[in-house]
Order: C-alpha cells, then structure tokens, then sequence
C-alpha cells in the first residue's frame, strides 16, 4: 500500500506570539527542544520512504531536516525542496495576532 504523509513545520517563535505567518513570513524554527522532531521521526521510521519533500520555506525545510535526522531503522533518504509548495500568502494579515 502507498502512503503519502503531509507535516506540518514545527512550532516558530511566531507560533508561540499567536501571529499568522503564511507564506510571506518565515519565522525561524525552534529547535530548543528536540523531543516534537524525535517522536515524528520515531512514527516515521517504522516506513521505507520511497521520497521526501519540503517546501522552500526555512521552517518546512528545518523540520525535515531534523525529523529526518533522528531516523535510526531506515536509511536517511535525501529530500527534495519543491519551490512552489509554500502554505497560502496572507497579504493584509501576516504577522496579525490570531485571537484567543
């Protein structure tokens, strides 16, 4: 059976402040804890990835990166940054505080 996994990036710093980013913002990654990149790599590992892909973004492409650093069952597999794959642009809301 094909599988096909979509992830999200892992939490920014813009995130945490409630704000909307889309594709126009690319808040930096935090990486300050590892466990959210090993436990997604402890779940993916258990399948052979034919492929896998980021999107240019800096927050998508950190993710896969450390995800994919933490694989231990199967080989790490290069991945391959697709340009056009970036989240929706948000023109007038970018960087507005998301309400509670």
């Amino acid at each position: 059976m094909r599988r096909l996994f979509i992830i999200r990036h892992g939490k920014t710093q813009w995130n945490l402040a409630h704000r909307l980013q889309g594709a126009g913002a690319d808040s930096p990654l935090l990486t300050n804890d590892p466990q959210p990149f090993q436990q997604l790599a402890g779940y993916l590992d258990q399948y052979a990835f034919a492929a896998a892909y980021t999107s240019p973004l800096t927050r998508a492409y950190d993710t896969a990166t450390l995800t994919l650093g933490y694989f231990t069952r199967h080989p790490r597999r290069p991945y391959r940054c697709i340009l056009g794959c970036v989240s929706c642009r948000l023109a007038s809301g970018r960087g507005a505080l998301v309400p509670s």
